[in-house]
């Protein structure tokens, strides 16, 4: 679902069986946020049960660095000697890869550290041997003001089967709640099952708007003038109901062509 508030775009999933993905491109990257749930390669899914700061986030949510939870409560770290954390733990393979090739557990902390990569081939932190994940698939990050982050930056090209964020919670997953609302960006990618849909957020020109409006107002004139009319009819004994239209509202289009999605096997 697509919700216009105060002139801005959100994405809601309400699916229940088939739920909604963000797809992290070449020059974006997601927060990392406490029961966060993450796709590499559409065949392993971790579960984020744990993740802890330095200090409380404070970047803001932008097209370059998306925020999918409303909630703000991070775990802060008391000791200041005990380095930020984050942990996961798989919740599902694909039955077309070996269980026994992944990492159970994920367990990262931000001592020296602070940049983490995942991937297929040894050399990686995080390593999943399966041939969907990418050698160098993606990376995990922690910085003070945006917190643990995951992304696909610094390599000449993404994934081949790619990185994704659901955009519920483990709990809203399993509680079949409704997601958050997530601000859409121009060019993020949504992800539905096997298709993928690009964000592409037009502004009006004056023209468009100046015509909206007419078209707006021009509803209301005859919403007034059919409720006037019934007043009148009803006045004068007449029961004949007289049609009342409700006002049009025009909100600024999103436009997301859909694009099949096609599940590669890295060499």
């Amino acid at each position: 679902m697509i919700v216009c508030r105060d002139g801005k775009y959100f994405v809601r999933d309400l699916g229940i069986v088939h739920t909604s993905r963000i797809k992290i491109e070449k020059n974006t990257e997601i927060q990392v946020q406490s029961d966060m749930l993450v796709d590499f390669g559409k065949v392993v899914h971790y579960h984020f049960n744990k993740v802890t700061h330095k200090h409380t986030p404070t970047q803001s949510p932008s097209s370059h660095f998306f925020k999918l939870f409303e909630n703000n409560d991070y775990a802060v770290e008391m000791d200041e000697n005990e380095p930020p954390v984050v942990r996961a733990r798989s919740t599902w393979v694909s039955n077309d890869e070996n269980k026994e090739l992944i990492q159970k557990e994920i367990l990262l902390e931000a001592y020296d550290q602070n940049l983490f990569q995942v991937g297929r081939s040894s050399k990686r932190q995080v390593h999943i041997k399966l041939k969907a994940v990418s050698a160098d698939h993606c990376a995990i990050a922690y910085d003070n003001a945006k917190g643990w982050s995951i992304n696909e930056k610094g390599k000449d090209k993404l994934s081949s089967n790619g990185t994704f964020v659901f955009m519920k919670s483990h709990d809203q997953m399993t509680q079949h709640a409704p997601s958050d609302l997530i601000p859409l960006y121009d060019g993020m990618v949504l992800s539905f099952i096997n298709y993928e849909l690009r964000v592409n957020l037009e502004r009006k020109e004056d023209d468009d708007m100046r015509r909206d409006k007419e078209v707006v107002d021009h509803a209301n004139t005859e919403q007034e003038r059919h409720a006037a009319s019934f007043k009148a009819t009803k006045k004068a004994g007449d029961v004949e109901p007289a049609v009342i239209h409700e006002p049009v509202h025009v909100d600024e289009p999103v436009h997301v062509p859909a694009q099949e999605v096609v599940h590669h096997e890295v060499e």
